[in-house]
């Protein structure tokens, strides 16, 4: 019998991710009214680098909490906010 040892661990200093080895990840949950467009929560690969992953996560958490706040039914694009 394994065991799936779960390595992630949330980076106290960068709001929205997680550290699995050496790369930071968003991870966010989605409102109710959004998760139609988008799923229950939204997952990325962000950077090695704890400063360029800090900026695309703020980056693109601001940009969906916009995107929920107008009520828009445009989803926002995650691979092209973090490129």
């Amino acid at each position: 019998m394994g065991y799936n040892l779960d390595t992630s661990v949330s980076s106290p200093s960068i709001p929205h991710t997680v550290i699995r080895g050496r790369t930071y990840y968003f991870q966010m949950r989605v409102p109710k009214q959004h998760q139609q467009l988008y799923g229950q929560s939204i997952r990325a690969r962000l950077s090695e680098c704890e400063e360029e992953a800090r900026t695309l996560a703020t980056h693109l958490s601001h940009l969906l909490k916009q995107s929920w706040q107008s009520n828009t039914k445009v989803k926002v694009c995650i691979d092209q906010a973090i490129v």
